[in-house]
């Protein structure tokens, strides 16, 4: 922290450092701390949409999912080409803990755009979309996107893979996946 403090009074305007001091943060469980500098950020360039997308994963972070929500949505306004955060909003929509927050037929709706903008080769926009099926009640659709996903996977990654096969266990028994952190 001493050292972007330092480049922070040679560069106060420069919100990449705001951004890198708040993923730093945000890698240290300092969620709110890590949300203040997101926001620094956004005060010193409006436009700088990725610190919206980290500030909405502070948010989640934090468990204020709505605010999380609204920032994912401002910045497919902002960038609507961007899977990003399409796929990281259906992922909250889909597996949110708390179900005041998750909305199946949206999260759908997400997951689909952040594939297509993805050509359908994102395991992790496939692996968001089986999510948002499976809150939908579409648990057929679940297992066939989550077995797509588990094609895609990059030969080697036995810790993912598990982690996808256990989702697509979840579909094959009905279960939509939560997230519980």
């Amino acid at each position: 922290m001493a050292d972007y403090a330092r480049v922070l009074r040679r560069r106060p305007a420069d919100p990449a450092v705001y951004m890198a001091r708040g993923e730093a943060l945000l890698l240290d469980l300092q969620s709110e701390a890590a949300i203040a500098e997101f926001t620094k950020a956004l005060e010193v360039d409006p436009n700088a949409t990725q610190a919206l997308i980290l500030r909405a994963k502070a948010w989640n972070r934090h468990f204020e999912y709505a605010r999380a929500i609204d920032d994912y949505a401002e910045v497919i306004r902002r960038a609507a080409a961007d899977p990003a955060p399409r796929r990281a909003l259906a992922w909250l929509l889909a597996t949110c803990p708390v179900r005041a927050f998750r909305d199946g037929p949206r999260a759908v709706q997400e997951g689909t755009m952040a594939c297509e903008l993805t050509h359908w080769k994102s395991h992790e926009c496939l692996d968001a979309l089986s999510a948002a099926y499976a809150e939908a009640g579409d648990f057929a659709s679940a297992v066939k996107w989550q077995s797509r996903a588990v094609a895609l996977l990059p030969k080697g990654n036995m810790a993912l893979l598990r982690v996808y096969l256990a989702r697509r266990a979840m579909y094959e028994f009905r279960r939509p996946y939560r997230d519980g952190r």
